[in-house]
């Protein structure tokens, strides 16, 4: 699969979602929805509404120059 292709099925899978909310916070997507944010990825995770097949994603503060996962 060439790399184009590859970034081309990524995009299809990112949910589409305005997190700007959530800057700085870990959150909790199930489809196309946030279930639950927290300022940890542990706390989060261990949230009851989280479920295990929940994504966890940062999202990065608006000031950061950088994202590393």
């Amino acid at each position: 699969m060439a790399v184009k292709e590859i970034q081309r099925e990524q995009a299809r899978s990112i949910p589409h979602i305005d997190l700007s909310s959530y800057a700085g916070q870990w959150v909790a997507i199930r489809g196309d929805k946030v279930v639950a944010s927290d300022l940890d990825a542990v706390a989060l995770r261990n949230r009851p509404e989280v479920e295990e097949t929940d994504t966890l994603l940062p999202v990065p503060d608006a000031s950061a120059d950088l994202l590393l996962l």
